[in-house]
């Protein structure tokens, strides 16, 4: 009985030293007064209006541009959505997404692809860069003037890779990725 007290009481003492010991943090000022500066937004304020326009002011006071137009709603599929703009020592911006305009199946589904010159971004893209059915893009410099895109395309050939030697002009060069699907070390 004796030992069974003793180890409560060491027990009770330990958590009330532990517990004691805890310092109250203070809260930063800015963080605690943020909701009291903070604008109030209704409901309908913060519904973009319909139709878009180009170059418009966003809820958060910057200018926004349109860079391209999908439907498909499944942009991340369990992925990350890092590398889907790339940015040039020129200051010029290549940018991709996955694009599809017809529900259903998407057979149109593929990369849509954008490029900002250092002025403006080129026209809503109307058809995806691949020759075939593919998804979710990353995009990438290649060398100091090209551009690579890498996309997910299938089970048996889950890579679809493209590139070109100047980017934002020219024809894309396409081929497959052939993985084990295994990480391979040396």
């Amino acid at each position: 009985m004796r030992p069974i007290v003793l180890a409560i009481a060491f027990l009770v003492i330990g958590i009330s030293t532990y517990l004691y010991s805890q310092e109250r943090t203070e809260p930063i000022k800015k963080l605690s007064q943020y909701s009291k500066t903070r604008p109030k937004l209704c409901k309908d304020e913060l519904i973009n209006t319909l139709p878009y326009q180009q170059g418009s002011p966003s809820k958060m006071g910057f200018a926004e541009d349109l860079l391209g137009s999908t439907v498909y709603d499944l942009q991340t599929n369990s992925s990350s959505p890092f590398g889907r703009l790339v940015r040039f020592d020129d200051g010029t911006f290549g940018s991709v997404w996955t694009r599809g305009m017809s529900p259903t199946a998407y057979s149109d589904r593929g990369t849509g692809y954008n490029y900002f010159d250092g002025t403006s971004w080129l026209a809503d893209p109307t058809i995806r860069l691949e020759t075939l059915r593919t998804g979710w893009p990353s995009i990438a410099k290649r060398g100091y003037t090209g551009e690579a895109v890498v996309s997910h395309r299938n089970a048996t050939s889950p890579l679809w890779f493209m590139y070109r030697t100047f980017k934002g002009t020219g024809n894309w060069t396409e081929s497959t990725i052939i993985s084990s699907g295994r990480c391979q070390r040396d």
